[in-house]
C-alpha cells in the first residue's frame, strides 16, 4: 500500500486508543459507607480512581436507591461548604458514572431529571476540572479516561467538554506524569490540537512513559500533521513486545488492510518492523 494511504488511514485514527496506563473501574462489589467524606479525602479518591489504586470502595456501590440519593446530596453538601470543595463534585461525577442504569435520575439534590448519569457524571467531572483547584486535573483526568475508552461512546461530549478538560489538564498536580500527560496527549490528538498532542506526547516519555507507547501516540501525531520524523516514530513502534502497542498498530492498519493484509500483520510477530516498512 502508497505511504500516502497510510498517512490518511492515521490522519483518521490519531488518538485512537490503547490500554491506558490506569485503566477505569466501573464497579466493586462493597457495600455502602456512612462515614462522612471530607475534602482532603474526596480528593484523595479522585487520585484513587486515575491511578486504579482503591483504598476503601464502599462510597462506590450502593444496594438501594435511596442510598444513592443520600450519596448525592451528602457530596452536593461538601461541596457547598465554605471553603468550596471541587473535588467532591467530582467524586459525585464518579459515583452517578457507577450507578445502575434502572435508577433513572430525578429532580433532586445532586441529579436532574432526563439528564443520563454518564452524562451528569462527565459534567460534574468537568465542572470539578474547571475550578482550577488542587482536584481540577486530578477531575479533568478522570474525565478524560472516561470519555476515551477503547470504544468512544460519547462523542459529542468530548467535544462539548473537551477543550476545557485539556485547559485543567495543563496544570501540575498530584497525578503522576506518565497518567496526566497521556491522557492529556490523547484529548489533545482526539481534538485535533496537535501542537500541544505532539508536547504533551513528548512530555509523557520524558517523564518515563514507555517508549514504544510514547512512540507510537507521537508517530500517529506527526503522521496527522505530516511533521518529519512520524514513519521513523511508527516503525520504532512496531518493533515492541507490548501486545498493546501491537493491537493499537493493528488498529490502524485496519482502516486501510484488507483481511489478508491484517492476518500478515498478525503472523510477522517480531518481523513487524519490516513487514510495515513494506506495507
Amino acid at each position: 500500500m502508497p505511504v500516502q494511504g497510510l498517512a490518511l488511514a492515521l490522519v483518521l485514527m490519531v488518538g485512537a486508543p490503547i490500554p491506558s496506563p490506569a485503566q477505569v473501574a466501573r464497579r466493586t462489589v462493597s457495600s455502602p459507607s456512612n462515614t462522612p467524606l471530607s475534602c482532603p479525602r474526596a480528593h484523595q479518591l479522585l487520585l484513587e480512581q486515575v491511578t486504579a489504586q482503591f483504598t476503601d470502595t464502599t462510597i462506590w456501590t450502593f444496594s438501594k436507591r435511596a442510598d444513592a440519593d443520600d450519596a448525592l446530596r451528602r457530596l452536593t453538601d461538601l461541596s457547598l461548604r465554605s471553603p468550596r470543595c471541587p473535588a467532591a463534585v467530582g467524586v459525585r461525577g464518579l459515583v452517578k458514572w457507577r450507578f445502575r442504569t434502572d435508577w433513572l435520575p430525578k429532580d433532586g439534590i445532586g441529579q436532574r431529571a432526563g439528564v443520563p448519569w454518564n452524562h451528569a457524571a462527565i459534567y460534574d467531572l468537568a465542572l470539578a476540572a474547571k475550578s482550577g483547584g488542587p482536584a481540577a486535573a486530578a477531575a479533568a483526568t478522570a474525565g478524560s479516561q472516561l470519555l476515551l475508552p477503547e470504544r468512544v461512546e460519547l462523542p459529542y461530549l468530548v467535544r462539548e467538554v473537551g477543550p476545557g478538560l485539556l485547559d485543567a489538564l495543563a496544570a501540575e498536580s498530584e497525578v503522576p506524569d506518565t497518567i496526566q500527560q497521556f491522557h492529556r496527549g490523547r484529548l489533545a490528538a482526539w481534538l485535533w490540537v496537535p501542537e500541544i498532542a505532539d508536547s504533551t506526547f513528548s512530555a509523557y516519555a520524558g517523564a518515563g512513559g514507555p517508549p514504544e507507547r510514547a512512540a507510537l501516540e507521537l508517530g500517529r501525531v506527526r503522521l496527522g500533521s505530516r511533521v518529519p520524523g512520524g514513519y521513523s516514530l511508527y516503525y520504532a513502534a512496531a518493533k515492541s513486545p507490548d501486545p498493546a502497542v501491537a493491537a493499537g498498530l493493528r488498529q490502524d492498519l485496519a482502516f486501510a488492510a484488507d483481511n489478508a493484509e491484517l492476518a500478515a500483520y498478525d503472523a510477522a510477530g517480531p518481523r513487524r518492523p519490516a513487514w510495515l516498512r513494506r506495507f
